[in-house]
């Protein structure tokens, strides 16, 4: 059909269907074109890369014993061979080591964590070592000397708290390689 000069085309509404169905499903197969699923790249990630940090919440003896799991995040990007292999924000998991609470003959807090694993790219969880060992201030050797020479009374005198506070950053690394999958 021509109209003032332009030749118009008409379809039918299930031809233009039908037409769309069959490239949308040869597109997904593959068979029509560049097929819709980028490849992906492996790379090793391999023992001893860095990974930094932060404590997503404050941890205390108060608040936590040991074998309680902890959650930090990760700070920055981590990259090996170009390629982000942990993103910033990723999660990441430990465990607390050593809760002891602060008592008498000065005896001081103590919290520890060892730091588990990491959350990569393709949701694989790399294997992290080390971790984090705080202990408040030590008043055995005064409470001690302050109750031979003074009065028994100091010997109740407790030993200073601790706590890891929330956005602490710590710097652990890999604890073995691994294979991750990235864009």
């Amino acid at each position: 059909v021509k109209k003032g000069g332009v030749i118009m085309l008409t379809f039918r509404k299930s031809t233009v269907i039908k037409t769309l169905v069959v490239l949308i499903i040869t597109n997904l197969l593959g068979l029509y074109g560049a097929p819709c699923v980028l490849a992906k790249t492996t790379v090793n990630v391999p023992a001893g890369t860095t990974v930094s940090l932060k404590f997503a919440d404050t941890i205390s003896p108060a608040t936590k014993k040991s074998g309680d799991s902890i959650s930090l995040v990760v700070v920055e990007d981590v990259v090996v061979d170009g390629k982000i292999v942990i993103r910033a924000g990723a999660s990441a998991r430990g465990e607390v080591t050593k809760s002891r609470e602060r008592n008498f003959l000065g005896i001081p807090a103590q919290i520890g964590v060892t730091v588990k694993t990491v959350e990569a790219v393709d949701g694989k969880n790399i294997l992290l070592s080390d971790g984090k060992y705080q202990e408040g201030s030590s008043k055995m050797v005064s409470s001690i000397a302050l109750s031979l020479i003074c009065c028994v009374l100091f010997a109740l005198r407790k030993g200073g708290e601790t706590q890891i506070s929330q956005g602490t950053e710590i710097t652990v690394t890999t604890g073995a390689s691994a294979q991750i999958e990235v864009d």
